[in-house]
Formats: structure tokens, sequence, C-alpha cells
């Protein structure tokens, strides 16, 4: 019987080939910090920095001294934006490489790979596929970690049953997978050749490094610091037990597809995170609640990716994405996705290109989605419309949002492209 365990780990081997060849100290120079074995990306580099350096107080701060600029950025929480508009330079390049052959390094990454991947597994299988064909759900998580969308749609195209020869075919046939041939033929030959249940060869892997933090944690703000040995899933509602405040189970509330949200700080207080409900307007109405309901915010909220994100009106801060999933929730009792990746599943597509937008086509809160550098199926960031060339969102800069934009088609003149969606 296969464990999530050697799976979770099984899988880290397989995609870790595939994105970097199993070199931890990987860096990708051509687009803005992509780090690691697992090819961390923007802000995720900076969450596997927050990692690494929890593991190797030591090894950070050798990495501290050689990369200041970089270090600092991850200390002050610096937002999505910077991240992704941030290439690394050679020293700082230089830092990572040699603070990355340490063990202790290792563990970190390895421990921000367990989170990712739990929430992956968590994810595809209410797609339908099972942790008891660990097979082709390592091949979906490799799909996932590439591009949920396009993973979402090869899943929908075969099934979540599928066997492992179906779902590779499919994935080929893929607009966009199917570009990344030799991935995934190494990816099928590995899975092809795997009984499903012994341990990955050594590729640099620590033992016994324990849970990650929970989840697919995008910050640690308002997050319990304790180690999780055992997780009970059941009618969502999530139960944690291991050390610190999960010694007598800490419990998680469901708040929106894939995420739960602690039910204490980890001060042991009640965590501004839980909210419930919804509101019920519909049509113009609901459009025109919504646009006043952020205008009334502006400035309102702290830029964070930490618990609260969901509930920032108890929090004090929010995200670009969980500001756009609260507002439409609390006034439309709607679930549009919790994160920009996550939206993309939810209402429809009005417009796609680059440049202008097509105003005249759009309507008060049609959402639009930025890559700022490059493709990106789960985009960089998202912006709601409201009306009169204007936009308003938080991004991080400055740190207090929601902000106005008040000449939208200049502001989408400087991303590499857009994508407009209608979700009432």
């Amino acid at each position: 019987m296969p464990t999530r365990e050697n799976t979770i780990m099984y899988a880290m081997y397989v995609i870790g080939e595939v994105e970097s060849n199993w070199d931890w100290t990987g860096v990708y120079r051509a687009d803005p910090i992509t780090i690691g074995m697992m090819q961390n990306y923007g802000q995720r580099a900076e969450i596997c920095i927050e990692r690494c350096a929890a593991e190797d107080p030591e090894g950070y701060a050798a990495f501290k001294a050689a990369a200041p600029k970089l270090a600092a950025a991850v200390e002050q929480d610096y937002g999505w934006n910077w991240w992704t508009g941030y290439y690394v330079d050679d020293a700082e390049a230089a830092a990572w490489q040699t603070w990355a052959q340490r063990d202790k390094n290792h563990v970190g990454q390895q421990k921000l790979w367990i989170d990712d991947a739990t929430g992956y597994i968590e994810t595809l299988t209410g797609w339908g596929l099972s942790e008891d064909r660990p097979q082709t759900l390592i091949y979906a998580m490799s799909m996932y970690h590439q591009s949920p969308r396009e993973a979402g749609n090869v899943i929908g195209a075969c099934g979540g049953s599928a066997t492992l020869d179906t779902m590779h075919a499919a994935c080929m046939n893929n607009g966009i997978l199917g570009r990344y041939k030799n991935r995934y033929n190494t990816v099928y030959g590995r899975l092809s050749d795997w009984d499903g249940e012994s341990a990955p060869p050594d590729f640099g892997q620590v033992q016994d490094v324990g849970a990650g933090s929970g989840g697919q944690n995008t910050g640690s703000t308002g997050q319990p610091s304790a180690a999780v040995t055992r997780v009970q899933l059941d009618n969502g509602v999530m139960t944690l037990w291991g050390s610190g405040v999960y010694a007598s189970g800490l419990t998680c509330y469901k708040s929106a597809p894939n995420t739960w949200l602690p039910s204490i700080s980890k001060t042991g207080e009640p965590n501004p995170g839980t909210n419930t409900g919804g509101g019920s307007s519909t049509g113009n109405t609901a459009l025109n609640e919504m646009r006043q309901w952020l205008l009334d915010h502006v400035g309102a909220f702290a830029y964070s990716q930490g618990a609260g994100r969901m509930s920032p009106e108890e929090s004090g801060y929010t995200d670009c994405s969980a500001l756009m999933w609260y507002v439409y929730h609390i006034v439309t009792g709607e679930n549009i996705g919790s994160w920009t990746g996550d939206q993309q599943n939810y209402g429809e597509i009005i417009a796609e290109g680059s440049g202008d937008l097509p105003q005249d086509d759009m309507q008060v809160m049609d959402l639009v989605f930025f890559n700022w550098r490059g493709y990106n199926p789960s985009f960089d960031h998202v912006e709601a419309y409201i009306g009169g060339n204007q936009l308003i969102g938080h991004g991080g800069n400055p740190h207090m949002g929601p902000t106005v934009k008040h000449d939208a088609n200049a502001y989408a003149r400087g991303a590499h492209d857009w994508r407009v969606r209608r979700y009432v």
C-alpha cells in the first residue's frame, strides 16, 4: 500500500529531475528569481529562502552577508510584484549556490515541497485521482506544478481514473503542456518503471525531515510554528496534531476550495481568518455594492499572504486575489477561487490580449488578471475594473491597499498580457 510520505518524496525525485536535474543549488537566470531543485519562482523563492533559513540559521547568516539586498527583501516581506520583477545578480546566485549545498538547506527545500505536494494531492484527489494509484497521481502533480489550469484541462479530458498511458497521451495532446515533450516523456518513463511503493534513490534528500507547515502556505504571518505529525479531514474540517499549539489538536475550517484557515494563531489566540457566511446580492446591485465596498476601503489593509488574508476586515491585511475573493463572498456569497490560479476556474473569459483593455466590452467588477514579464497560466496579479478607465486592487506597493489606478489602459500596457473574467 503506498504511503503519502513516500509518494511525496518520489514525486520530488521525478519532478526535481525535469525541473533542474536534481540541482538543489539551481538558479535560473533568464527569468525573475527562480531557485532550488523545484525551481521556486517569484515570491515562492522568498518562501523557499525563509524555510531554509529556519532550518539552517548558520547557512542563512553567510547567505545574508553575501546577498544583503535579497535577504532584506525576505526579512521585510516585499510583495509579489517585487519578487516577480527581480533578477538575481552574480553575487546573489553564487550565495544561493553555496548555501544550497548544505544538508540543512535541503531540509528546508524538502519541507516546502511537502507543503506544496500536500496541497496538490488534496486538489487532485478532488478531481478524481487516488493515492492508491501513485503513478498517475505523480504524473498529474508534475502537470499541476507547471500549470494548474492545464493540468485541470488534461484531467478533464482523460478523467481522474485514467491509466498512466492515457494520461500521458492526453498531456501530449494538450496545446500548452504538449510542447514540453521531453519533460513529460521523462516523467512517464520514470513512473512506468516504478512499482508505486519503493522509495526514490538518493538524489540529495535528507531522511526523516518531518512534515512541512501544513498546506500551501504563502507566508508566515499568523501561522502557528509547530511540527505536525498527523492530519485528519472530516466533512471539510481539518484537524492537525503535533507539538506546541497542536498538542491537543488544531482545528482548521475550510474557507474556499483547498483552503483551510486555523482557528487559533501562533500565540493561541483566536485567528482572525475564519470568515464564514456571505451575501446574496445579484445583478447590477451586486456589482455596484462590490465597487462601493472597495472604494470605501481604499488604503484600509496591509499587504500579507498570511492566514488572515481571507478575512481582511478582521485581520487587517490581505493580498490581491484574497481581496477579490472576499468582496465577492460578502456581497454575492459566490466563491470565485482563493488565488489567481484558482480564479481561472470560475466565471467566463471576456477578453485576452495585451495593450489597452477592451473597456467597451467590460462591465464593473470584471476582474483583470495580469502577467508582468512572461506567460504564466496562473497569472501574477488581479485587479477589479470599476468603470471610467479605472482599476482597483492590492498589489503590496504601496503596502496599504487597495489603491485605485486612474488610467487602466496605461496600467495594462505595462503588462506582458492580461485576461478579463466575469463572475456576475
